[in-house]
């Protein structure tokens, strides 16, 4: 590997490092798989949700807060969230 390409491997690193999860919020938009929509321009289904125990009996409209974990492949749903 070039060195050009190790300084530019670790920047990532480190980059990703910095912002390791981030706190989203989405609304439950089909329960039958399940399938969230995020700020009304990315749609997640199953295979890229970890669901807790606590969060299985959701409904179509629950609004709930995610977390994104570091590579951005999948989101751990926390639960819904508290009407404002």
């Amino acid at each position: 590997m070039s060195l050009l390409k190790a300084i530019k491997t670790i920047s990532v690193g480190v980059a990703e490092a910095g912002d390791p999860v981030a706190v989203l919020f989405a609304t439950v938009t089909q329960t039958s798989p399940i399938k969230v929509n995020v700020d009304q321009r990315l749609t997640l289904g199953s295979d890229f949700l970890i669901m807790l125990d606590h969060v299985r009996d959701l409904q179509q409209g629950d609004a709930v807060v995610l977390l994104r974990v570091q590579s951005g492949q999948s989101f751990i749903v926390l639960g819904k969230a508290a009407d404002a």
